[in-house]
């Protein structure tokens, strides 16, 4: 949960409120905290990478 309070707002809502729920109430964020920040989270949905 720290690593989302050090990022700021507008990095928050730019995936919009569904994604950013989805990663705040994932299993295993819930369970052990975030195990990527949610800049990396907000990557991989933005730019997935190629094989």
């Amino acid at each position: 949960m720290l690593s989302i309070l050090d990022e700021p707002i507008e990095m928050k809502r730019s995936l919009g409120t569904l994604s950013y729920f989805g990663y705040i109430l994932s299993g295993a964020n819930i369970l052990f905290g975030p195990w990527v920040t949610y800049e990396e989270y907000k990557n991989l949905h933005l730019k997935p990478k190629k094989k």
